[in-house]
């Protein structure tokens, strides 16, 4: 699963300045960029790296910061930032039944 709306998806869950976040989308290459998480576009330093849909199972709570990390599959670049977004964004039970 992925996202087609980055921007406003982050905008409606985060809406949050003080944090970047680089996404890379291989399906939909409009979302790939560096965002703060108030959705907005940046040309800021990013704390954290992540694709499109892992970032779904983060926003969703299915998985946690962590676990994406420890997975391999995001790449921290400012541990005190993600720990503040760790919180922010809590692994939640999850009741979507899409597949990510």
């Amino acid at each position: 699963m992925g996202i087609i709306n980055v921007s406003e998806l982050l905008k409606v869950i985060c809406n949050n300045s003080d944090y970047c976040i680089k996404v890379t989308d291989t399906f939909f290459k409009e979302n790939n960029g560096i965002y703060l998480l108030n959705g907005q576009k940046s040309e800021d330093k990013h704390h954290l790296e992540m694709s499109s849909g892992q970032l779904m199972q983060l926003l969703t709570g299915f998985i946690s910061l962590d676990e994406l990390v420890s997975s391999g599959n995001a790449a921290i670049y400012d541990k005190a930032a993600c720990a503040e977004i760790s919180e922010m964004l809590p692994k939640q039970d999850c009741f979507i039944v899409d597949e990510y």
